[in-house]
């Protein structure tokens, strides 16, 4: 099953809202849990509680598993040990690396976690790690029997599966408690494989300082705009390399090669004096809403009221 994920990217580290889960009839249970520094919530709906409680213990196995493997804080991490020199990397740990290593050429080199310290094998996982695990841990769920599964994960959102597709706010770039505008998960411009699975993760530099750095350059890079970048796409670990990668070439860039990318959708939203200004990929024609009013949306994203 290919999974859509919204990811945001931006300045403001501006979390994406959810609109309200409705499953008619569905036994469904939701989880919190400490992973990867943040809080992990999951939601899952299934056949019967069982089930969804079996579903549930094997999402969160699986972000337990890739934080094991994927740390940069903990020196007895399996990166940080093959970082140092001390292991060979399980088999695990070479689909996590050769993972990302498409979406190096496919950001112009914006997005390079192998780089960022001149030491080709020193890995950074911040820009990937947790879009690596939401991955696997919806898929975890999925195969446990899992009807649908939703994730909200330090300001990562992933849903998966049947039911659980729905709207997603995000907030404007200056204020993180601010819902600007909403974006369907599918319309009739839609380019995605599935429209069955959507989500939302956002990340940036208020929220790790020097996160967001440009490894063709040694400085950290310097935020080519006032705003975030949002990626659509069917993977998360996609969508988290991307909309890094796009961020740090800037919004013009971003668009164009969202809209040249198979599968890839594009949002961007700027702050232009006292104004945000919205546009994005021809795919998100008909698909989002203005929710303030000094939002201004580019002609054809909005959606007919």
């Amino acid at each position: 099953m290919l999974l859509a994920l919204l990811f945001q990217i931006g300045l403001g580290s501006c979390a994406p809202r959810e609109t309200p889960v409705s499953v008619a009839n569905a036994p469904s249970i939701t989880r919190v849990v400490a992973a990867m520094g943040t809080e992990c919530t999951v939601q899952v709906v299934a056949p019967d509680r069982a089930t969804a409680l079996s579903a549930s213990e094997a999402a969160l196995d699986a972000i337990a598993r890739a934080e094991a493997r994927l740390s940069n804080w903990d020196p007895e991490s399996e990166l940080e040990r093959w970082i140092a020199g001390a292991s060979t990397a399980s088999p695990a740990l070479r689909s996590d690396l050769d993972a990302f290593t498409p979406f190096v050429a496919a950001t112009e080199g914006a997005f390079d976690p192998r780089a960022l310290d001149g030491d080709p094998r020193t890995v950074d996982s911040g820009g990937w790690g947790k879009g690596r695990a939401l991955d696997l841990a919806a898929a975890a769920a999925i195969e446990q029997g899992a009807g649908g599964v939703a994730f909200s994960f330090g300001g990562q959102v992933l849903i998966a599966g049947e039911g659980l597709v729905r709207a997603i706010e995000l907030a404007d770039p200056r204020d993180r408690s601010r819902a600007v505008v909403r974006v369907e998960p599918s319309g009739p411009a839609a380019r995605s494989t599935d429209a069955r699975s959507t989500g939302a993760s956002t990340s940036g530099q208020s929220e790790r300082p020097g996160h967001l750095r440009d490894p063709r350059t040694p400085a950290v890079a310097r935020a080519p705009f006032d705003g975030t970048v949002t990626v659509l796409c069917s993977t998360a670990l996609a969508a988290d390399a991307l909309s890094t990668g796009y961020f740090v070439l800037g919004p013009d860039r971003a668009l164009e090669l969202g809209e040249s990318e198979p599968g890839v959708e594009v949002l961007v939203i700027e702050l232009v004096g006292d104004r945000l200004r919205v546009r994005g990929t021809s795919g998100l024609a008909g698909r989002c809403a203005a929710l303030v009013t000094d939002l201004d949306l580019a002609d054809g994203l909005a959606k007919d009221r």
